[in-house]
C-alpha cells in the first residue's frame, strides 16, 4: 500500500532542504595567474611593445586586451547565470514549502490513505475474518449438537497433551517385533527373505492393529446399543481371529521351517534352492500351507519353547500396539478428534487476527510517523524559511560586488599588458591607454515571492488526522476483540453439570 504522504517524501527526507546552496561556492572570484598564462599576457606584451603595437594612433584595444576582456566576461556570465539559478531554486524551496503548509493537497493524500485502509478493513475484518468467525460459529454449534446427541455436555475430550510420543512407542513396538522374528525365523531363507517376512508380520500384528483397532474399541462408550455390540464382536474378532490366530500361525511356521531345514540337512541347502525365485516362492507357501494345516489341526500344539516364545511375544506386541492407540485419543468415538479439529480452527482464526492487527498497527505506525515527521519539518522550515529569503534578496548585492570585482580585475590585467608593452616601445604610447578598460554590468532580476506560510493550521490539521487515525485502529481493536470474547462465549467444550 502507498504511503500517506508519498508525493511528499523528497520533502520529507531533506532532499530539498531550504536551506541546501545551489552547488559549491557562489561567484568565485577568478585566477588572475590562469588568465595570464592563457592569455600570454607577459610575452605578448612584450613582443607587441618591441614591435611598437598598437601603433600611437590606435583606437581599438589590442587583441591581447580583448581576450582577456573576453575572458573575465564569460566569468560575468556565468556570474549571472547563478544568480538566476539562485533565484529559481529559492523560489522552488519557497513555493513548495508554502504548498506543504496548504492543507489541502495533503488533506487529499490522506483521504486517499483512509480510504485504502477502510477497504483493508472491509476485506480483512468484514470479508476473511467475518466468513472465518461464522465458520468456526457454525463448527462450535455442530460440536454443541453432538455432545448433546451422545451425552457428552458432563466432560470434557480426554486425550494427551502432546500425543508424539505414541508414535515413539509404536515404533519401538515395531522394531522390537522386527528384531524377535529376525532371529527367531532366521533359518527360513537369507537375510532379505527373512527380513521381508518380519516386515510383513510386524505390518500384519502391529501397525494395522495400531491404526484400525482402538476405533473399534471406543465404541464401548457409544451410546447407542449397536455400536457397542459391534465393538464387542469386533473385540473377539480382534483377540481370537486376528491376535491369537496371526501369532500361532507364525509359531506353527517358525516351526515348519525348522523341520524342513532338518530333512534337507542344514541351512545351506535352503540357501542354495533359495538361489531359484520360483523354488522359493513354492518353498514358502508349501510352508504357509503346512502350518495353515498344523494350526488347523492343533491350535495350540507347538514344538519348542521358542516357538512359543514367538507367539507370547507377538500378542504381547500387538495389545501394546492397540493400548498406546487407544490412550491417544479420547475413550468417545471422534470426541477427540472434533476437540482437535475446532483448536486448529481456533488457533488459525486468532492468528488471522492477530495479523489483521498487526497490519492495520504497522500501517499507523508509519502514517504516524510520517505525520510527526511532516509537523516537525514543517515548524523548523517556517524559521529557516525566512533566513532563505533574506539570503536570497541579498543575491543581487553579492552578484553586484562580483561584477564590481571582475572591473577591478579587469583593469588590473590590461594595466599590468600596458605597462609592460610601454616597457619594450620606443614610439609613444597609443592614447587610449591613459583609459581604464570597463566590465559592463548586466541587468540582475530581482527576487520574487510570495510570504512564508505560518504551518500552525497545517500542523493542527496534521495532529487532526493522527488522532483519526489512532481513532480507526482502536476501533478495529475493540472490534476484533470483541469478536474473540464472543468465540470465548460461543467455547463448544464448556463442561456443564447435569
Amino acid at each position: 500500500m502507498a504511503t500517506i504522504f508519498n508525493k511528499f517524501q523528497d520533502y520529507l527526507r531533506g532532499s530539498k532542504s531550504v536551506m541546501d546552496p545551489a552547488g559549491g561556492v557562489l561567484f568565485p572570484a577568478p585566477d588572475l595567474d590562469y588568465i595570464k598564462r592563457e592569455a600570454g599576457l607577459e610575452q605578448k606584451a612584450a613582443d607587441d611593445g618591441s614591435k611598437n603595437l598598437p601603433g600611437a594612433d590606435a583606437t581599438a584595444p589590442s587583441p591581447v586586451e580583448l581576450d582577456i576582456k573576453r575572458r573575465l566576461e564569460e566569468v560575468r556570465d556565468r556570474h549571472r547565470s547563478d544568480y538566476n539559478s539562485m533565484l529559481d531554486y529559492y523560489g522552488e524551496q519557497v513555493k513548495g514549502y508554502n504548498e506543504m503548509a496548504q492543507t489541502g493537497a495533503m488533506g487529499t493524500a490522506f483521504r486517499a490513505y483512509m480510504t485504502q485502509l477502510q477497504n483493508l478493513r472491509i476485506n480483512l475484518v468484514e470479508g476473511k475474518l467475518f466468513s472465518r468467525r461464522e465458520s468456526l460459529r457454525s463448527l462450535a454449534k455442530s460440536i454443541r449438537g453432538f455432545r448433546q446427541e451422545h451425552g457428552l455436555l458432563g466432560r470434557a475430550p480426554d486425550f494427551p497433551a502432546k500425543r508424539d510420543m505414541v508414535w515413539f512407542w509404536l515404533m519401538l513396538a515395531v522394531a522390537g517385533e522386527l528384531v524377535l522374528n529376525f532371529f527367531l525365523l532366521q533359518e527360513a531363507g537369507s537375510a532379505f527373505q527373512v527380513t521381508a517376512q518380519s516386515l510383513l508380520y510386524a505390518l500384519i500384528n502391529v501397525l494395522l492393529p495400531f491404526f484400525f483397532i482402538p476405533d473399534q474399541l471406543r465404541g464401548f462408550s457409544h451410546i447407542k446399543l449397536w455400536r457397542r455390540l459391534l465393538a464387542g464382536a469386533m473385540t473377539v474378532f480382534y483377540i481370537v481371529v486376528w491376535c491369537l490366530s496371526v501369532n500361532l500361525l507364525m509359531a506353527h511356521y517358525r516351526g515348519v521351517v525348522l523341520d524342513i531345514v532338518a530333512a534337507e540337512t542344514g541351512i545351506q541347502a535352503v540357501g542354495a534352492a533359495a538361489s531359484d525365485y520360483s523354488s522359493l516362492m513354492q518353498d514358502y507357501f508349501n510352508s504357509q500351507s503346512i502350518a495353515w494345516e498344523r494350526f488347523w489341526a492343533n491350535p495350540f500344539g507347538l514344538d519348542d519353547v521358542w516357538s512359543w516364545f514367538l507367539f507370547g511375544c507377538g500378542v504381547g506386541l500387538s495389545l501394546f500396539a492397540v493400548s498406546k492407540g487407544y490412550a491417544n485419543d479420547d475413550s468417545y468415538p471422534g470426541y477427540g478428534r472434533l476437540k482437535r479439529h475446532y483448536d486448529e480452527e481456533e488457533d488459525s482464526y486468532i492468528k488471522l487476527t492477530e495479523s489483521t492487527l498487526a497490519q492495520f498497527q504497522s500501517h499507523r505506525n508509519k502514517a504516524d510517523e510520517e505525520i510527526k515527521l511532516l509537523s516537525r519539518t514543517l515548524s523548523d522550515d517556517y524559521l529557516r524559511m525566512q533566513q532563505a529569503i533574506t539570503s536570497a534578496q541579498g543575491l543581487m548585492g553579492r552578484c553586484k560586488d562580483a561584477f564590481a570585482r571582475l572591473d577591478t580585475c579587469l583593469q588590473s590585467l590590461v594595466q599590468d599588458y600596458r605597462q609592460r608593452n610601454q616597457e619594450q616601445r620606443t614610439q609613444p604610447p597609443p592614447g587610449y591607454f591613459s583609459e581604464p578598460m570597463r566590465l559592463d554590468p548586466p541587468g540582475l532580476n530581482e527576487f520574487q515571492h510570495t510570504e512564508a506560510a505560518d504551518p500552525a493550521e497545517a500542523i493542527r490539521q496534521l495532529r487532526d488526522w493522527a488522532n483519526e487515525l489512532n481513532s480507526l485502529h482502536d476501533d478495529l481493536s475493540s472490534q476484533i476483540k470483541t469478536v474473540q470474547g464472543t468465540l470465548q462465549e460461543d467455547y463448544p467444550f464448556e463442561v456443564t453439570k447435569p
